[in-house]
């Protein structure tokens, strides 16, 4: 049988992949990808470490910005509207509701980041041109056209049945096609040769993108808590948590706080003559994120299932 948080969850993500605004979020950051093999030519020798924090940094931005409107819009509009005390009237938990809501909205953005994450490999194996007579590594473009191509056929296809499900399966349809074209550059060089080889994938950067993960997750149970607080009003609140926890982490003396989002922005890394992450600090962040996200979604439930309970007295 359906639990009432799968089925929660399930609404909400076809409900986020349906807005326009996502869409929008995921094709300006895979062009940004397309253009970042030529920003990064600019960087006098580090072209290849530019491309990968440039490519990080973009994921990250845009999974937060994804994440915060996901749950404001999700959480925030139904609480305001009101539309949420139906669920709550029945037998369904302020915590299943709002879990729910949340495993839903990371649910869609885990599919755009999965997304950016492949075609960032795919960026980061076409690389810079060196000089003007590099070969042009076309195994990797042919994939990467190939993916983006499939991926909007059948969103295109999708959309003469539900026109407002476009979005929803190019990003599926974007997923299994990237996933798959990734076989190309694994089997061929760039001038065509079949050597099959995976060295050219940077564990660094599936290690940084597993990251932007966690520090997404981790906006998004704040952003939970604020939506219960604040409504709509969410968002720009999210987006100031987000700021001052970037520039400030926990080096202030209320920085505890705050959810310290230093230790997912990683971009140094790619610099570095030793660029492997220990296995403790990931361990450490993801236990930090987990951790966070735990005690924002006790607090979340906590006072809607006060406000719940305040409201039911008022209209008696």
């Amino acid at each position: 049988m359906k639990t009432p948080l799968f089925v929660i969850a399930r609404v909400t993500s076809a409900e986020v992949l349906r807005q326009p605004v996502h869409g929008v979020i995921v094709v300006a950051t895979l062009l940004a990808y397309v253009l970042s093999p030529s920003i990064a030519m600019f960087s006098f020798g580090d072209d290849l470490n530019l491309l990968k924090d440039f490519g990080v940094s973009t994921l990250f931005l845009s999974g937060l910005l994804l994440v915060a409107l996901g749950v404001s819009s999700t959480v925030g509009r139904e609480l305001e509207l009101s539309t949420a005390q139906t669920l709550l009237a029945k037998p369904v938990g302020a915590g299943v509701f709002l879990t729910g809501k949340l495993a839903g909205v990371l649910a869609a953005v885990s599919m755009a980041l999965y997304l950016f994450t492949i075609a960032l490999l795919l960026a980061a194996r076409i690389r810079p041109s060196e000089h003007a007579h590099e070969v042009v590594d076309w195994p990797a473009v042919t994939a990467a056209l190939g993916a983006s191509v499939t991926a909007l056929l059948r969103g295109l296809v999708r959309s003469l049945k539900t026109p407002e499900d476009f979005g929803r399966a190019a990003l599926q349809a974007g997923c299994v096609s990237f996933t798959a074209a990734l076989l190309l550059p694994v089997l061929f060089a760039p001038n065509w040769s079949f050597q099959p080889s995976g060295v050219w994938i940077d564990p660094v950067l599936l290690e940084a993108c597993a990251l932007s993960l966690l520090g997404v997750a981790l906006l998004g149970a704040v952003c939970v808590l604020l939506s219960v607080c604040l409504g709509r009003g969410a968002l720009p609140a999210a987006l100031t948590v987000f700021a001052l926890g970037l520039a400030l982490g926990r080096d202030f003396p209320l920085g505890w706080l705050l959810p310290d989002f230093q230790l997912f922005w990683i971009g140094e890394a790619f610099y570095r003559p030793d660029t492997r992450l220990p296995l403790g600090y990931l361990g450490e962040t993801m236990g930090y994120a987990v951790s966070y996200c735990t005690a924002m979604m006790a607090a979340s439930t906590w006072l809607l299932n006060r406000s719940s309970a305040v409201s039911r007295r008022l209209h008696r």
